[in-house]
């Protein structure tokens, strides 16, 4: 299958990056300097970040929450302040910015540049944004028939009528319409 290719790919590629970095969790954590140990589908320390002592502060999930990489600071919540993913923790760490980040990144895997990142099948990157956004909505596709789809199930999933759009002036009759 040939290989998509935007012409605005960095976001894409920087998640393939992370995707990539964290298949061997023990050795990317290993690279970056983080002593902690592995506990069930998580990793689990001291936080890297802040320098906590708390031994179970701060965990890693390879396989992530939406993204791979994801990871928390359950004493000081290190990871609101620099992103909950892996570009976040790296940035934390070796306190740097985004694009230093990255770079790290693509040291670690032995890549030039951004563009060299070999991008998975376009329908791979559509099926892995919607599974992020199906699990945000705590919905799981495979195992919903077309009769489970109907106005009541999304109601019931959604909650409307959104409190976002009424306070912009929507009714509540034409949000519960469309």
């Amino acid at each position: 299958m040939k290989q998509f290719r935007s012409p605005d790919n960095s976001f894409d590629a920087v998640n393939e990056l992370c995707n990539i970095s964290c298949l061997n969790p023990g050795q990317l954590l290993e690279a970056l300097e983080i002593n902690i140990k592995e506990a069930g589908k998580k990793w689990a320390g001291c936080c890297p970040v802040h320098g906590g002592d708390n031994q179970t502060a701060f965990n890693f999930y390879p396989d992530g929450d939406t993204v791979p990489g994801y990871w928390v600071c359950r004493t000081h919540s290190c990871q609101n302040k620099f992103g909950k993913n892996l570009i976040g923790l790296i940035k934390g760490i070796k306190n740097c910015g985004f694009n230093d980040a990255v770079k790290w990144l693509l040291n670690y895997n032995g890549i030039k540049s951004l563009d060299k990142v070999k991008l998975p099948p376009r329908e791979l990157l559509e099926k892995r944004k919607a599974n992020r956004i199906y699990s945000k909505l705590n919905i799981f596709p495979s195992l919903q028939t077309t009769n489970q789809w109907d106005r009541q199930w999304v109601r019931k999933v959604l909650k409307p009528p959104s409190d976002y759009y009424i306070k912009r002036g929507y009714s509540r009759e034409i949000l519960d319409k469309y």
